[in-house]
């Protein structure tokens, strides 16, 4: 649907490249998914910077990748720490969520395992 809805119109607001490009990384083609990202042009929206991060990284872009992670935690000083809750926030399903998490790693930020349910108990 965002597909259609920027081919519709082509000035479209930049937040629809972060669901095309999220696309592309899952179909695993890195070169789209880094081109939809950089036009999302959404500087204080950390997740710019995620689809970024990721792209670079499997990309092979390890600078890139590092500068892009510099500028999130900048923006988002504890995303790491937050990362699973941020993406069960928007309702992702936990394989797509992984996907992301070894891009990030890839990209150098140093995500944590994914919770279980004994540990989300023990935190609270």
């Amino acid at each position: 649907m965002v597909r259609k809805a920027a081919t519709l119109n082509p000035n479209h607001p930049g937040w629809y490249n972060l669901s095309l490009s999220f696309t592309e990384y899952m179909r695993g083609d890195f070169d789209a998914a880094l081109n939809y990202a950089q036009k999302i042009n959404l500087p204080k929206v950390f997740w710019s910077e995620v689809r970024l991060a990721m792209a670079y990284a499997q990309l092979g872009r390890t600078a890139d990748a590092q500068a892009v992670v510099d500028r999130l935690l900048t923006l988002y000083p504890d995303f790491a720490e937050n990362f699973w809750e941020e993406h069960r926030r928007i309702n992702m399903e936990d394989s797509l969520i992984r996907r992301s998490r070894d891009g990030l790693r890839k990209a150098g930020l140093d995500i944590p395992e994914e919770p279980t349910v004994s540990n989300v108990r023990q935190a609270a």
